[in-house]
């Protein structure tokens, strides 16, 4: 079957008149001689790169990955094959010595200016200096359905202060949350943060939520901080951190612990359920909604990546389906 048919034949399953049966009892379609499954975009990402992270860290360099609009949600290709991939380019990256960021990019290929069915997924490393990144490794996938993965309104009366280590990973951050509609500042360190947040307290535009990673200097403080000083606002925090420390995160007042590399649907996810500041019921630490969705998290944070692969397909689905439509009202 060719990646034509095989994203006609996913085409048939969003046709409110088809049967989920034509997908979910397939199996694995074939392209170019090579078996190919329909992806769900975000948790094939995550499954190849969790484990890779905190091996990065070890030698000094963060994962930083940056989707880019136009992305489709799904994508077409063998989970083994896009896992390896990531693998090879990460080792790739390690085995240059160097510090700095192993960026994962993944783009929407063009053709001049007209945008392809395929998406482009590169590895490169940047630290800071050079003058362009090492490229390790560069893969093409067939894309299995155009839709964006980003609503630029569900996040528009939201205010979030990325803390990120590093320029390029407060970049990627930002720019993932700003296509969801919010209003994004970002710092590099603690006393920067915690001026920000005091200050936007003060002009009476506090910020809803902290998102902060747990390699920034002073992060512990800060996290501290934004739960027990009042001059800050009282944002909800979100950590992003390796899967062995979640549950101290939790423990340490964070309201929600993401395992890194963290993705733009998932953070969007959890930042939806942070109430904004105006709405919240009181000015004090537990102005912070927690909503059942957010208290189900900070106990769930940390579990196997491929456990998110195993989503609701009628659910997605139909949202997928669905999406034009309200378009359209």
């Amino acid at each position: 079957m060719s990646a034509q048919h095989a994203r006609l034949k996913f085409q048939q399953v969003l046709n409110p008149g088809g049967s989920l049966s034509c997908l979910v009892g397939s199996g694995p379609a074939r392209t170019g001689g090579a078996v190919s499954e329909i992806l769900t975009t975000e948790p094939t990402v995550k499954q190849a790169l969790a484990p890779l992270a905190a091996r990065a860290a070890a030698h000094h360099l963060s994962v930083v990955c940056e989707i880019m609009p136009g992305v489709g949600r799904y994508i077409l290709g063998s989970q083994r094959q896009f896992r390896d991939l990531v693998a090879r380019g990460v080792a790739d990256a390690l085995s240059q010595g160097r510090s700095g960021q192993v960026c994962v990019r993944i783009a929407r290929q063009h053709s001049g200016f007209e945008p392809t069915d395929k998406v482009l997924v590169s590895i490169s490393i940047h630290d800071g200096n050079a003058v362009e990144d090492v490229v390790c490794v560069e893969a093409s996938f067939p894309l299995a359905d155009g839709q964006d993965l980003h609503d630029p309104v569900v996040l528009a009366d939201k205010r979030v202060l990325v803390v990120e280590p590093t320029r390029t990973n407060a970049r990627v951050q930002s720019a993932a949350i700003k296509r969801f509609g919010a209003t994004v500042e970002a710092a590099l360190e603690h006393a920067q943060a915690a001026d920000r947040m005091r200050s936007a307290h003060k002009s009476g535009r506090p910020f809803d939520a902290l998102y902060i990673d747990d390699s920034t200097a002073g992060a512990d403080e800060l996290v501290d901080a934004a739960r027990v000083d009042a001059s800050l606002g009282y944002p909800c925090s979100i950590v992003a951190t390796a899967k062995e420390h979640v549950s101290s995160w939790v423990a340490r007042g964070a309201h929600v612990a993401l395992v890194k590399p963290v993705l733009p649907l998932e953070l969007c996810d959890v930042l939806r359920d942070v109430a904004p500041h105006e709405a919240a019921e009181s000015d004090g630490p537990h102005g912070c909604r927690d909503s059942p969705s957010m208290v189900r998290r900070r106990v769930a944070q940390g579990a196997d990546p491929a456990s998110q692969q195993r989503v609701d397909l009628a659910a997605v689905l139909a949202a997928v389906a669905l999406g034009p439509l309200r378009q359209r009202e």
